[in-house]
């Protein structure tokens, strides 16, 4: 009882204070997924300038790598935006019948409605399709920062060094041991 009392005494308090803590859509709506494109192009740009270089540090490339996860994450969210509304003017356009055939004409009226209804469907796909072009980005920077920590690791077990069966080792082994 004490905790929701301080939950809703929190909640008030931001409410007077002009700061919203929940955003709820209203019915009907989607949640609107808002990716900033201009960050995401610097983010991207900067990866994959380092990627290019290639002399970054493994730890540098697992920070690239998040960050572009965090990234990947917002435009999986952002590809389903609008998807309510998009099925339901699919559902329209499906209702009004097949569009004509080449050169057959159809209802003025429904000719306009069936051009409105692919227009709205097309501004609704459009963040999607935008959210899916990023995401296929993020993926290929992803793999590509995987593949080369990938290699570095190979690389690294692989490297020779000295055997200890070989007895012109020995001294420097021991003095290791003995410090």
């Amino acid at each position: 009882m004490r905790a929701a009392l301080r939950t809703l005494c929190l909640i008030a308090g931001l409410a007077f204070a002009g700061v919203a803590p929940l955003a709820v859509p209203v019915f009907g709506q989607d949640a609107a997924v808002s990716v900033d494109y201009q960050g995401w192009e610097a983010d991207a740009a900067r990866a994959e300038a380092a990627l290019a270089d290639g002399k970054a540090a493994n730890k540098a490339f697992e920070q690239l790598r998040a960050d572009v996860v965090v990234w990947r994450e917002r435009f999986t969210a952002a590809q389903t935006a609008n998807a309510a509304r998009i099925d339901t003017l699919r559902n329209q356009i499906a209702a009004l019948g097949p569009a004509p055939a080449e050169g057959a004409s159809e209802a003025p009226q429904t000719a306009a409605r069936r051009a409105e209804l692919n227009d709205q469907l097309a501004q609704l796909q459009a963040p999607g399709i935008t959210a899916s072009e990023a995401l296929s980005r993020a993926e290929g920077i992803v793999q590509q920062i995987d593949r080369l920590i990938r290699d570095r690791q190979a690389k690294a077990l692989l490297r020779l060094s000295p055997t200890p069966m070989n007895p012109l080792n020995w001294p420097a082994g021991s003095a290791v041991l003995t410090q």
